[in-house]
């Protein structure tokens, strides 16, 4: 996977909504496991990365929401995660 590639995935990750973004993370995750054993290293390496992208993505959008939904106490994110799509 080169950087273009990297960097498309990176602007797709970011302009999916919570749920798009969810989906991908778990299937790309259970894809590489009933794929492993089949696939070469450096796929398994491809598949990883792209994993990583869109963790990192949805890691930065949990981070942006932190400070503003402090409800009682509790830090959205933190110690409570209620919806993917909680918009407060």
């Amino acid at each position: 996977m080169n950087k273009k590639d990297i960097q498309e995935h990176k602007v797709v990750a970011s302009q999916m909504n919570w749920d798009d973004l969810a989906e991908i993370i778990m299937l790309s995750e259970t894809e590489v496991e009933k794929l492993e054993e089949h696939l070469k290293k450096h796929e398994i390496e491809e598949y990883n990365t792209i994993i990583d992208i869109y963790e990192v993505e949805k890691a930065l959008r949990v981070d942006s929401y932190r400070c503003v939904n402090s409800l009682f106490g509790f830090e959205y994110g933190v110690d409570y995660v209620s919806n993917w799509n909680d918009e407060y």
